[in-house]
């Protein structure tokens, strides 16, 4: 049966890749890996029976390895995890199935009764597993576009940095009108990157949408599926999500679901098997640092602080508990842009991300009566949300 998780009481910019794990030469002692891409498949929603396991009313366990064409032997897998409706503002945290703690870290933060997404790269268990933590409760969807394996040099599969370039943006195409809803943008891999490019890290901000909608990424050519890499939810959205996604010797294509502006920037690239071996850019994945268990919060050893929550729905705490946040907070008085460049500034500005701060909240009952969700007139579209 369905699952929804109840409240319980890693965007991917060049700069961001490198903190995540992906290393140059001077490294190479370390244990690596390199990526495997794979074609969009949607591993878990709990708006459906399958997929995955109940752990806890707020954690659910979702086995990646073997699974949407990923190799059994996996180190980590790349992922798009989205929240839909949770019950408050709150987080998501994945983290290898295997540990006993829940990680102080999250990788997407949530709004009551909205759907988000973001991209997240996860190292997994030794049995090649993931578990979500739903601290705002409500659904959660978990797609792959593809994983890590080990390797101590490579050809295809090494992350190749390129400086921040915006490929498409339709304001700017002389188009007097956003996308229209349920239409299909293709856009040419950038220059410099080889035709036989494996993945692209993007970032896909959509600006000034007509309602609730989702953006998926496919490989140009391709066949969309039924995942999603991007989520929005009301008239004059500004949302954006970081993901790794596949392309294919002509590109990249997006779904836009509902009417808006795209934007589309790119900050590196997966090689292909023309590439030269190298262990340049190959991944180390790492265990994001142990804080808590429901039952007994502590301090980690890594010194971070713990905040104990309470594992029924209490009403919201004020002021909102003291735990970290992906993003500043209060939100800022005005519309505004974040750019994470490797140095000089650049020329323009990479999307915005509409962020928010979080507060405590559950898995919902699956059997619980849901929000009715706008779709686009492709009965695709109720799917992703």
């Amino acid at each position: 049966m369905a699952a929804a998780l109840v409240a319980s009481s890693t965007g991917i910019a060049a700069t961001e890749l490198l903190a995540a794990g992906f290393v140059s030469p001077a490294h190479a002692d370390q244990a690596t890996s390199t990526f495997v891409a794979v074609s969009p498949c949607r591993l878990a929603d709990t708006r459906e029976p399958g997929g995955y396991t109940v752990i806890d009313p707020s954690t659910i366990e979702v086995q990646v390895s073997g699974r949407c064409g990923l190799p059994a032997s996996l180190t980590a897998a790349s992922f798009v995890v989205t929240a839909v409706d949770p019950v408050a503002a709150g987080y998501l945290t994945v983290y290898p199935a295997n540990l006993a703690l829940v990680p102080s870290t999250s990788n997407l933060n949530t709004h009551q009764g909205q759907a988000r997404a973001n991209g997240a790269i996860v190292q997994v268990s030794p049995a090649g597993a993931v578990r979500i933590f739903a601290q705002a409760g409500g659904d959660v969807l978990l797609d792959t576009a593809g994983g890590f394996v080990s390797a101590t040099a490579a050809t295809a599969g090494r992350m190749v940095p390129i400086t921040p370039l915006r490929l498409y943006d339709s304001r700017e195409m002389g188009a007097t009108t956003r996308v229209p809803a349920g239409d299909v943008v293709t856009v040419p891999l950038p220059a410099g990157v080889p035709s036989d490019a494996t993945a692209l890290a993007v970032n896909l901000t959509v600006v000034d949408a007509a309602r609730r909608g989702f953006v998926t990424a496919f490989p140009a050519s391709g066949v969309v599926g039924d995942t999603s890499n991007l989520n929005f939810d009301t008239i004059d959205t500004v949302r954006a999500a970081s993901s790794i996604v596949v392309v294919s010797p002509t590109g990249l294509s997006l779904l836009v679901s509902a009417e808006a502006h795209l934007v589309v920037d790119v900050t590196a690239h997966f090689t292909g098997d023309v590439a030269a071996p190298s262990t340049d850019g190959l991944f180390i994945p790492t265990v994001p640092p142990a804080c808590w268990t429901p039952a007994a919060p502590r301090r980690s050893a890594s010194g971070f602080r713990c905040i104990a929550m309470a594992r029924s729905i209490p009403p919201l705490p004020s002021p909102a508990p003291e735990r970290r946040s992906t993003s500043p907070s209060p939100p800022p008085a005005h519309r505004g842009t974040w750019s994470l460049t490797p140095g000089a500034p650049q020329s323009h500005q990479p999307p915005a991300s509409t962020r928010h701060g979080w507060a405590t909240s559950q898995l919902r009952s699956g059997s619980g009566p849901r929000p009715p969700r706008e779709c686009a007139s492709r009965s695709l579209a109720c799917r992703r949300t």
